[in-house]
């Protein structure tokens, strides 16, 4: 059930695939819990990728068939789950109602995982109402109740909710202190995915604190883990929320370059409705830098994606970066129509401000459209006199309504961290791309299997006099690299692996080295048909570097290779006879490395034994499951 769990953060292949996997494993159990449990993640999936319609008919699923099963525990999380659905639409006097009917179901039935879940919901509600007493007030009571009962993963959520709030109201080193105790529970529980949060938030407190140097060094392990595992919107959103730190300390161009990160993350997997948040949010970092014309690029290609999701939130963020974007480019006349949009549209929204704050407010821009529409009127002096007045209401509203905005249209993503926190307690982020720095990572291990190990064999027959003479082999192997250069220029993978299958690229590797080198090679490979394309290509790479290394380093006559399969379940090995000392391969060196980050990649576990007697020996345990 941990693969569904896994699974159903993003892939939506994966989620199904190992659901009915489960499915086979549980047939002798309860059916109906079982279904009402899966049925309860793959919900969670669509709720993730914000998929309500879709997540709603999984939880109605789940919730028949926990009271199939006469389950009370999967009864009360799946209606859970479809009254947080319903707080987008209601309420949050009307939602707390229902909420408590299940606190009590939960209580009566001694179930604390709901208790639990019920006080993280009330909190979640309350904070994002912009409550953060009362939602503090129901972390701690949820705290105590994870200590005193021994609910680990729950204290762990409940820090680091905590950590949030204390962020936001800047006591940074409280915060701190929560986001440390994350992270020590979730190493003792092993949940990596919240302590991949928790470093992410101690990395903003790190900035916050000016020590760059650790809060890179984390931010490099969430980038890690993320892209592991991944997880895009993770990485997009550890992207936008370290830009978002940076905007906050002052730096806003290295904000930007992080605002940009995350929308190339969530552009290349299309993700539309999150990258419309990213751009909302860049166009705030421009306008704070007055590159004018990039934001209302910005607010163009935002504005294109709104039109087609027909999203009121957005819609309401949209108008209010346009008036901003025109209010500094002293262009009162369009500041005034797309303000008056924006409290349009909030008006729609039924905004969450209290009502002396939009009294406030209301009183505020009903002075501002009387001043615009006697702006013509006005002398040149009374006009500076008007655009100081204007300037002085904007920082008004900047520091009257600063957490209601980060909440509500804050364009730093915060909204989407906030609602992260909220859709599964430990999810505050989610990501995953490949940064610019583990690219340059996969081109260096990319040329160093191919071009490297066909002029290492150059080298090799220019050094041997006989073959130095031959000039037709040599122009033959320069032909060869060129050809193996513009290959890799077209494609950083093999095409002929795909063309011909793993086993017979095995057979052509091995003849050309017995040929060539004169070591005696023997393979013997079983199920490689059913090994995945991806999956072959890091098995062939890493043949390829073991083999480059044999003829280096080891001075063998001999070599084996042997895949060997159990079902899903698959064995590697790699064996020579050459006489191996300590240090000829080097731990630091691009091939070793190669090698462990393409087992880490296929999911493996990788051993190898280097003796100087019996030889090398590498062994690969992978499992497509």
């Amino acid at each position: 059930m941990n693969g569904v769990r896994d699974a159903s953060y993003y892939d939506s292949i994966k989620v199904f695939k190992a659901g009915a996997e489960v499915l086979k494993v549980g047939k002798d159990f309860n059916q109906h819990e079982l279904l009402s449990e899966l049925n309860i993640y793959y919900g969670n999936h669509f709720f993730y990728t914000i998929n309500y319609a879709r997540a709603k008919h999984y939880y109605e699923l789940a919730l028949k068939e926990a009271q199939l099963a006469k389950s009370s525990h999967l009864s009360v999380l799946a209606r859970l789950r479809l009254t947080y659905i319903e707080s987008e639409k209601e309420p949050l006097e009307q939602i707390e109602k229902k909420i408590r009917i299940l606190e009590k179901e939960a209580k009566a039935t001694g179930d604390l995982e709901n208790q639990a879940e019920i006080l993280n919901m009330f909190g979640v509600l309350n904070n994002d109402a912009g409550k953060s007493d009362e939602a503090a007030r129901y972390y701690v009571e949820g705290l105590n109740l994870a200590k005193t009962k021994n609910l680990p993963y729950y204290e762990a959520t409940f820090h680091n909710n905590l950590g949030l709030i204390k962020y936001v109201l800047n006591d940074i080193d409280n915060a701190l202190l929560d986001f440390s105790e994350v992270i020590k529970i979730s190493k003792k529980i092993n949940n990596k995915r919240l302590q991949s949060h928790a470093k992410l938030n101690m990395c903003l407190i790190l900035l916050a604190k000016e020590n760059y140097k650790e809060a890179h060094e984390l931010f490099a392990e969430v980038i890690e883990y993320a892209s592991a595992n991944h997880h895009p919107l993770e990485l997009a959103s550890a992207y936008a929320n370290l830009g978002a730190a940076y905007v906050q300390n002052k730096n806003p161009k290295l904000g930007l370059q992080y605002a940009d990160s995350a929308i190339h993350v969530l552009e290349k997997y299309d993700l539309k409705n999150e990258m419309t948040e990213a751009l909302l949010g860049k166009s705030q970092i421009e306008i704070e830098l007055a590159k004018f014309n990039d934001a209302e690029k910005t607010l163009n290609r935002a504005h294109q994606l709104i039109l087609k999701s027909k999203n009121k939130e957005q819609e309401s963020q949209y108008y209010l970066a346009v008036y901003e974007l025109y209010n500094r480019q002293k262009n009162y006349k369009k500041a005034l129509e797309y303000y008056l949009l924006f409290t349009s549209s909030e008006k729609e929204l039924e905004s969450k401000l209290n009502s002396k704050a939009l009294e406030e407010l209301q009183l505020k821009y009903n002075v501002q459209a009387k001043e615009i529409e006697l702006e013509k009127e006005k002398t040149k002096s009374i006009l500076l006199e008007k655009s100081n007045q204007e300037e002085r209401f904007i920082r008004w509203i900047t520091i009257g309504a600063s957490l209601l905005l980060i909440f509500l249209v804050s364009m730093f993503l915060y909204n989407r961290y906030i609602r992260s926190v909220r859709e599964q307690q430990a999810a505050f982020s989610r990501e995953l791309i490949k940064n610019s720095e583990a690219e340059r990572s996969r081109l260096a291990k990319d040329l160093h299997d191919d071009i490297g190990q066909s002029l290492s064999i150059l080298k090799s027959k220019f050094t041997n006099k006989n073959q130095f003479e031959n000039t037709e082999i040599i122009s033959k192997e320069i032909e060869r690299v060129i050809d193996q250069t513009r290959e890799i220029s077209r494609n950083l993978y093999p095409s002929y692996l795909e063309k011909i299958g793993l086993e017979r690229a095995i057979a052509g590797i091995t003849e050309s080295v017995q040929t060539n080198y004169h070591i005696e090679c023997s393979y013997d490979v079983t199920g490689a048909d059913r090994i995945p394309m991806a999956t072959a290509t890091h098995i062939y790479r890493i043949l390829q570097e073991c083999i480059n290394n044999t003829i280096k380093h080891s001075g063998a006559t001999a070599l084996k290779i042997s895949i060997e399969h159990s079902k899903n379940e698959y064995v590697l090995n790699y064996m020579d006879n050459g006489n191996w000392k300590k240090g000829n391969i080097k731990e630091s060196g691009i091939g070793l490395l190669s090698i462990k980050e393409r087992a880490k990649i296929i999911g493996g576990n990788l051993t190898i034994d280097e003796n100087d007697t019996k030889g090398f020996k590498l062994t690969l345990k992978f499992d497509l499951s």
